[in-house]
């Protein structure tokens, strides 16, 4: 439970910082952004599909009387994009623009993460409630189920 609780406070404060981040610091979110930007792909005809299409081949056999116009495999090789240039350097100014918004960001997510804390210490007496009445027949259950099929040791 603790680790559901950790998991979705971590998930909470990231968003936090991301929006934070994409609104108030222009470098570092570049910098973050542009990662993607320099590694992106090309069409692929697999992307979005649904589960069940997974692994199956996006074109049919080919028949030499009509080849086809086009393929699948084929257009995504042609979106393919050229290898990415290196990034110029950053010079001081950017370096250190970058350091103070990394900095800025830090103490956004600390001041998050205690936001959330007394969030949650102000629910406290609600959240033992709901472990022992929800959370804790549920592990003894599976304490007897368990014990249960346990042999004695020998």
């Amino acid at each position: 439970m603790a680790h559901a609780l950790t998991s979705r406070m971590q998930r909470i404060i990231d968003r936090a910082v991301e929006d934070y981040t994409q609104r108030e610091l222009p470098a570092l979110h570049a910098e973050l952004s542009g990662e993607q930007i320099w590694h992106a792909g090309g069409f692929e005809p697999g992307a979005g599909l649904d589960p069940e299409y997974d692994g199956l081949d996006l074109d049919p056999e080919t028949d030499d009387e009509q080849p086809f116009l086009f393929t699948m495999a084929g257009l995504a090789e042609e979106t393919k994009p050229e290898p990415p240039l290196p990034r110029p350097p950053l010079n001081a100014a950017e370096k250190q623009q970058l350091i103070r918004e990394i900095e800025l960001a830090d103490r956004y997510a600390d001041d998050a993460g205690r936001r959330i804390c007394f969030a949650l210490a102000e629910h406290r007496a609600r959240i033992l409630a709901a472990v022992e009445r929800f959370v804790e027949p549920q592990v003894q259950a599976m304490l007897e189920e368990l014990s249960r099929h346990l042999e004695p040791p020998q």
